[in-house]
């Protein structure tokens, strides 16, 4: 439910263009979005899709996975008992049921959802969470993340040629988890399962298994343009406004 992005010096920058100095170089676990014209939106079976257009997007990095279990454990244990309950979650709506699925275990958090990878995606993180989180990883690796804008998220799952879907122009049940992936109901995969499921980036996991959170809130524009150019008008880590599911 959590995917990194990386940006300059700020986490969020609010309503004005979006410029600065990308490294070209490899960040591990990350993707590099190179700068472009982009085509968001127009297909007309989507549910509520956002108007077809024409965008310059900067180039970004985008995290090749989003965050897993073990990952948002590695966060949770790193934070004081009391400080840690605020963003352990009640309960993951994606593994089915209401019962929590973290528990604290000889002084350290664990997750309980038994048939559930720690390699699997996170999900049903609050987004004051999402934004401690995302402070935090910032801290421990010194890089500026963030979450991604969705147009960033929709170019780095369909490329420069504008497919419908990351892994071609159709869609294959089997290469990513959804309904009809399996005759019974799917259950979240580890993600470095989804090697199939892979967009022209080579990031993974971005037609199934879980939803992504995007940190604009949602038009139908898809976002705010400014001279044909895309402006990051992102939400403020204070804000409680709800963000994009994509």
């Amino acid at each position: 439910e959590i995917s990194l992005g990386l940006v300059g010096s700020e986490m969020c920058i609010r309503d004005r263009p979006y410029v600065h100095p990308v490294p070209v170089k490899g960040i591990p676990g990350m993707q590099y979005i190179a700068a472009g014209w982009f085509e968001p939106g127009g297909d007309p079976e989507a549910v509520d899709p956002v108007r077809l257009g024409r965008v310059w997007v900067d180039a970004f990095y985008l995290a090749t996975d989003p965050v897993t279990v073990e990952q948002y454990l590695e966060f949770v244990n790193a934070l004081p008992e009391s400080e840690a309950r605020q963003h352990v979650p009640a309960a993951m709506a994606s593994v089915g049921g209401k019962q929590p699925v973290m528990a604290r275990v000889e002084g350290r958090w664990v997750f309980t959802k038994a048939g559930i990878s720690l390699q699997a995606p996170m999900g049903s993180v609050p987004w004051t969470s999402m934004c401690a989180y995302v402070a935090w990883r910032s801290e421990q690796t010194g890089l500026a993340l963030r979450l991604p804008h969705g147009v960033e998220w929709e170019k780095a799952a369909r490329g420069a040629d504008g497919r419908w879907f990351p892994m071609g122009w159709s869609m294959e049940p089997t290469a990513t988890v959804m309904v009809s992936s399996t005759p019974n109901m799917p259950t979240l995969r580890p993600v470095s399962e989804l090697s199939r499921d892979l967009s022209p980036y080579g990031v993974r996991g971005m037609s199934g298994n879980i939803a992504d959170v995007m940190a604009n809130p949602w038009t139908h524009e898809g976002g705010r343009i400014v001279s044909g150019r895309l402006v990051l008008s992102l939400i403020h880590i204070s804000e409680p406004t709800r963000p994009r599911l994509i």
